[in-house]
């Protein structure tokens, strides 16, 4: 028996929003400071949260080849060019790169989209906020 989650609906903010993010992370909030454009995922709705969905489970394991039932508000998908194990710091939170993503990839912008492994949006989809990377 899987998860049982409400499927999320797809919508795009249409306004440029950057949202404030004081870190309370204290000494975690050390690095190289980003703009990071924020989504979320949940493998259970299947679709494009899953690529191996069989019998309303999913099956995949993330690109980092860890189960993402081990990483539940804790994995964060990332762009390519950050390595597996990158602490991201995003209000105060720190999420680590342990999975990618088709559509995480840096906008024309320069922004990278991110995307965090949990069952609710933590931030309306597309919010850029200030992030930190730590890097391995």
């Amino acid at each position: 028996m899987g998860w049982r989650y409400p499927r999320r609906l797809p919508f795009a903010l249409t306004a440029l929003t950057v949202a404030e993010s004081d870190s309370a992370a204290g000494s975690l909030a050390t690095g190289e400071t980003v703009l990071v454009r924020v989504s979320h995922y949940w493998p259970p709705l299947g679709g494009p949260n899953c690529a191996r969905f069989v019998d309303g489970e999913c099956l995949s394991r993330m690109s980092s080849g860890e189960a993402w039932q081990d990483w539940v508000e804790r994995a964060i998908a990332c762009p390519s060019e950050w390595e597996f194990g990158t602490r991201v710091v995003v209000s105060g939170r720190e999420w680590v790169c342990m999975d990618r993503g088709g559509a995480i990839v840096y906008e024309e912008d320069g922004i990278p989209w991110v995307d965090m492994l949990t069952p609710q949006p933590l931030f309306p989809h597309g919010t850029i906020v200030e992030a930190s990377l730590i890097h391995p």
